[in-house]
């Protein structure tokens, strides 16, 4: 059985002291499950850090791209090399092609925002 850990201080967790939400947060893809994307699941030992994470993350901002982004990276990941075009990876993500551009913008800006030497932009 894997150990659940306090996502605040570390501390491994009897299972009756878990404290668990789903929180909003455009940065959260879950790699199998879509219904998923934009929802952080996080761990707490008590209401005291379960508060302060719930804060932390609700006053992170939003951005449709990063999640559309993550979403795109996750399509990319699954398929074949090459394989992908823009109107596979429409169908792949559920995403219109605007979304698309919007957020292959986003993460190239973030990329190069974040470290340019070690991290390409997506490749479209």
């Amino acid at each position: 059985m894997e150990a659940t850990l306090c996502d605040v201080c570390g501390r491994v967790l009897a299972a009756e002291e878990v404290r668990a939400v789903l929180l909003p947060d455009s940065s959260a893809v879950h790699p199998t499950r879509r219904d998923l994307d934009g929802l952080r699941p996080v761990t707490a030992c008590g209401p005291d850090h379960l508060a302060a994470v719930t804060v932390e993350l609700r006053t992170r901002d939003w951005a449709d791209e990063e999640l559309w982004a993550g979403q795109i990276v996750r399509a990319l990941a699954d398929a074949a090399p090459d394989q992908v075009g823009r109107a596979e990876l429409a169908r792949a993500t559920s995403l219109s092609h605007e979304q698309i551009e919007r957020a292959v913008t986003w993460h190239n800006t973030q990329i190069r925002r974040i470290d340019p030497a070690d991290h390409g932009p997506l490749p479209l």
